[in-house]
């Protein structure tokens, strides 16, 4: 309709576009909040057609409140934790107008308060973080037994031994299967999903990645990190009780892990053992990351900048990681692996980010009241995996020369 009244002269649509804006004012007087900031809508792309600037203006900050009487009237319909997912639609939008018409900050400050609130409620009737997936029965029983049958094959071997079986026996995940996977998702249902994740605090992280290649992988993790990963830990734990010295020496079997970072980088590895994710979560990244630009410079590819004063700054992980060079040495899976966990590429997971700014909550790191394990927990489990897999499969001969198995 809009467009068709675009072609009528200036007058006449500002006349429409007043009578829209009266019946906007009927519609919302009667409670139809929605339907009245629809309206409005109309009236405004009309008055913007005209070019009206002030009008423009004052329209968009009356749309403003329409919204927030529209985003209030969700959340107390009594519905689940949709209602507060349209009410944060609806405070997104006032704070898009809001911004275009140069509103007070006082005024935005309150609207970005509505949106956390929203989300918080989000957060407590949908429980994001710790929620399970239930599968079919025939396939947990297949997960279970998978799990006993690792902690057998693990039992009993040699500590450096069974490292190694862990580090190169179970492979990263397939990039181009988890791409053909995303390419036969069903596109219409994902436009209809409000594919928004939200903190401890109510603020949104994350939104879009449903049915992303990101997604998928973080769901492929996690059946890995749980099944496999974690019952193989358990068994090498019980059979040796990992200490320090006994990373650190198979270490020194390693050139992916620069000697001045060696006992922080064990350190790391054997917080996954005693499963203390809090300190593997904090420690391998940042180590992880650094070796990686080690494995550039000893490739003679320079990872950092200068400034104008001549110091040396180094790129960011996003820069590293979409070197040739380095691609041609973990491979396109190891890669894809790293990327969708450690930054938000395709949807990831960003865990890197997460972590170094303190947003990541309790339960990326500990099982629930419950005893379940969550989607959080089990990338963290899988960064260990590739942390130590990295140790064990790159070799400073490699690099040039060959991707790792």
């Amino acid at each position: 309709m809009i467009e068709l009244l675009a072609k009528y002269s200036e007058k006449d649509r500002d006349k429409f576009a007043e009578q829209i804006w009266q019946r906007a004012s009927v519609v919302e007087d009667e409670g139809e909040f929605d339907f009245a900031a629809r309206l409005k809508e109309d009236a405004l792309n009309l008055f913007r057609a005209n070019k009206q600037t002030t009008r423009v203006r004052e329209a968009r900050l009356e749309l403003v409140t329409t919204l927030v009487a529209s985003a209030e009237n969700e959340a107390n319909s009594g519905e689940d934790w949709t209602a507060y997912s349209r009410a944060q639609s609806h405070i997104e939008q006032a704070i898009s107008h809001h911004k275009k018409a140069s509103g007070t900050n006082e005024q935005l400050e309150n609207l970005y308060e509505l949106l956390n609130s929203y989300g918080k409620k989000v957060n407590e009737k949908m429980d994001w973080k710790e929620m399970t997936v239930e599968l079919p029965l025939d396939t947990q029983d297949e997960l279970n037994a998978m799990s006993d049958r690792i902690a057998e094959d693990f039992r009993g071997k040699p500590l450096d031994e069974a490292l190694v079986a862990l580090a190169a026996g179970l492979q990263p995940i397939d990039a181009d299967m988890i791409r053909e996977e995303t390419n036969r998702r069903d596109v219409g249902l994902a436009a209809l999903v409000d594919s928004r994740e939200v903190n401890h605090a109510g603020k949104t992280v994350r939104r879009g990645e449903t049915f992303s290649a990101g997604w998928y992988a973080m769901n492929h993790r996690q059946i890995r990190a749980l099944c496999m990963i974690r019952p193989a830990i358990i068994q090498i734990e019980e059979d040796h009780d990992v200490q320090l010295e006994d990373i650190a020496n198979l270490l020194e079997q390693s050139d992916f892990v620069p000697p001045y970072s060696k006992w922080t980088y064990a350190r790391g590895l054997l917080a996954g053992f005693k499963f203390d994710l809090v300190t593997a979560a904090h420690i391998l990244p940042p180590t992880l990351e650094n070796a990686l630009r080690e494995m550039l410079t000893a490739m003679e590819r320079n990872s950092a900048d200068w400034d104008s004063e001549f110091i040396s700054k180094e790129r960011a992980l996003a820069w590293v990681l979409e070197q040739p060079d380095l691609e041609q040495v973990l491979g396109p899976n190891l890669l894809f692996d790293l990327k969708t966990l450690l930054l938000d590429e395709e949807g990831g997971f960003n865990l890197r980010n997460e972590v170094a700014h303190g947003l990541m909550g309790d339960s990326g790191f500990f099982r629930d009241a419950k005893g379940r394990n969550n989607r959080e927990l089990a990338q963290v489990i899988y960064l260990w995996w590739l942390a130590l897999r990295l140790c064990f499969v790159i070799k400073r001969t490699d690099r040039a020369e060959q991707p790792a198995p």
